[in-house]
């Protein structure tokens, strides 16, 4: 059997980490998500349930966070990079339902 053996890459909001050496910049990544949100979800959000943190509807954000993160991990390792630096995520409703997160952040290449 063969073992695969998945590398993951250091992604943070700090531009310069403590403790970890910037080696060399790689370029700007960035990942987009558009999704729509279900209609049973939507009309949830009328009721304030976005707040809670177990809420459908910030489960939802959640998972669009997550489908970023792992594109933006997929396109640093393309250049090289085993980290994304000053990561920042937008998030927009962009209307009929449909909701939009950007993330973009600096692909570098580190050592602790």
């Amino acid at each position: 059997m063969e073992e695969r053996i998945h590398k993951t890459i250091l992604i943070t909001p700090v531009e310069n980490p403590p403790g970890v050496k910037v080696i060399s910049s790689k370029g700007l990544v960035y990942a987009s998500v558009v999704d729509v949100i279900p209609p049973h979800l939507e009309l949830l959000t009328l009721f304030s349930t976005a707040r809670r943190k177990s809420s459908p509807i910030s489960r939802f954000i959640s998972t669009l966070f997550h489908r970023a993160m792992l594109s933006l991990e997929e396109k640093a390792k393309k250049l090289g990079a085993n980290a994304v630096l000053g990561l920042k995520v937008e998030i927009s409703y962009l209307g009929w339902g449909r909701v939009s997160l950007l993330a973009y952040g600096m692909a570098a290449e580190v050592e602790a």
